[in-house]
């Protein structure tokens, strides 16, 4: 019942309720963060990592998920359903960051990697390079942090509409965007909108 409540009490709870599927979801339900005081076999555990995603993108700092299986095995697990993380800043500043000299965990599972950029956009810093290049990933994310622009290919700082969106969010983004777009009238003029010194990143 604590738990429910309150998620972060699962750290008082003994190693047995740390192991308990049932307790950990409760927990991850009301507090994604909960993930860090659980057994690390439910870190791995696809359903929980999930749930507290979706709470809190950051909870995937926490995560332990294996490389990701065949798509028929996420398909039926879903069915039944980190380096550091950054914040985002209202102002468009750029984000301060955490978790200094952790060990970042890459994910590779679409489906909580789209829960996780959708909770929080600077969760795409834990998800693989392939993910990081998916358009329908990085508009997520940008969406709600903009600078991480940055963290995607080439391409995908050519693409209009990821682009228009991180400049939105946060007019600095615009020094992440292809030179093509720099020159974009529309983006550029978003972008100091959103911030005026996004105009030293605009190209003639």
């Amino acid at each position: 019942e604590a738990v429910k409540n309150n998620g972060l009490a699962l750290q008082y709870c003994s190693n047995e309720l740390k192991e308990s599927s049932i307790i950990v979801l409760e927990a991850v339900k009301n507090n994604g963060l909960a993930l860090e005081y659980c057994s690390n076999e439910l870190k791995g555990n696809r359903r929980i990592v999930y749930e507290a995603v979706k709470n809190n993108g950051r909870a995937l700092r926490f995560s332990l998920i294996q490389p990701q299986p065949p798509p028929s095995i996420i398909s039926s697990l879903f069915d039944s359903l980190h380096s550091r993380i950054f914040t985002a800043a209202a102002e468009g500043e750029e984000e301060e960051e955490e978790g200094e000299g952790e060990e970042r965990r890459v994910i590779s599972d679409y489906d909580i990697a789209y829960e996780a950029v959708n909770n929080r956009g600077s969760a795409l810093l834990y998800v693989s390079d392939k993910l990081k290049n998916n358009s329908n990933i990085v508009l997520q994310a940008v969406k709600t942090c903009g600078w991480v622009l940055r963290e995607t290919s080439d391409k995908l700082k050519n693409n209009y509409n990821i682009v228009m969106e991180a400049v939105t969010q946060n007019g600095c983004a615009l020094e992440y965007a292809s030179d093509e777009l720099k020159t974009n009238h529309d983006i550029v003029l978003e972008a100091v909108k959103q911030n005026g010194l996004a105009l030293e990143y605009a190209s003639d």
